[in-house]
């Protein structure tokens, strides 16, 4: 397994409710962004700390002065942890960000956006399934209501999946889990229009053409369509007891970039698979 991706699946217990124009969203984003790079750059402080404070007491050890660094390691470490409970994931604020900017001259001006945002860990709250050794967990971490200029309507959710192997050490759990992410779109289309059922099968080709997605379902009913895909190819997290994270297959996660293309297509191609009202 490979270690050092460009991103982490982090546990923050935060979740976002947004409710507002485009213009507002993307400013209450950003300030979450910059928030974001506060954090990340005074937990990059306190971990050098850490590592000075740790070097001086392992040398002062040998001079007995090096006891009386545990204190200052100790509150350096506590704030250095508490820190971390305001650290974000990246790339789940890249996805909302990049998706309200590129779509908001596309949205309606007399309605509000609505997205959810919750950055608590995949596991987090979640009730395992299956037996001793295994567990299934089931997160929904975006939520994102989009009212369309033209009347239609755009309701997108990401799910991860995730399927855990636990072995059983003598004195801690080795956990391994494979994760999946999950796409579902609810589309109604533009007022005055309607779906036709029979042209699910192409629609469901051409989503089938983009990289990394697989199209494992379209429903295409006269007043919405729905769609469902999922990460054609899964992540692997190895969690030891001591030493690095390890992943395998990270950039199999969804981003910002592949969500938008997928939004896009969709609802194009179900331009293609309408009609006017008669």
């Amino acid at each position: 397994m490979a270690d050092s991706p460009p991103f982490v699946p982090l546990d923050t217990p935060i979740r976002e409710e947004l409710f507002g124009s485009a213009r507002e969203i993307l400013a209450r984003l950003e300030f979450l962004r910059a928030q974001d790079k506060a954090t990340e750059a005074k937990r990059a402080l306190l971990k050098k700390l850490l590592w000075v404070l740790a070097i001086l007491g392992f040398v002062g050890c040998l001079f007995v002065f090096g006891i009386f660094l545990f204190i200052p390691f100790g509150i350096v470490y506590y704030f250095y942890k508490r820190a971390g409970r305001k650290d974000l994931e990246d790339r789940k604020l890249e996805i909302v960000s990049r998706l309200v900017e590129v779509l908001q001259d596309e949205l309606s001006a007399s309605e509000n956006v609505q997205v959810m945002i919750d950055f608590n860990g995949y596991a987090k709250g979640a009730q395992p399934r299956g037996l001793a050794r295994f567990a299934e967990f089931t997160h929904e971490w975006l939520k994102i209501d989009l009212p369309i200029a033209d009347g239609g309507r755009l309701k997108l959710v990401a799910t991860t999946h995730c399927k855990r192997k636990m072995k059983y050490k003598r004195k801690y759990v080795r956990n391994t889990d494979r994760l999946q992410e999950e796409l579902r779109l609810q589309i109604t289309p533009a007022k005055g229009t309607v779906l036709e059922g029979q042209k699910a099968p192409a629609l469901a080709r051409m989503l089938g053409s983009l990289s990394g997605l697989q199209c494992r379902s379209v429903k295409l009913r006269p007043k919405s369509a729905a769609i469902e895909l999922r990460t054609e190819r899964a992540v692997f997290r190895d969690r030891p007891k001591y030493g690095k994270e390890q992943f395998a297959g990270w950039e199999n996660l969804l981003d910002s970039e592949r969500v938008l293309r997928l939004v896009v297509l969709s609802y194009r191609g179900l331009s293609g698979a309408s009609r006017v009202r008669s």
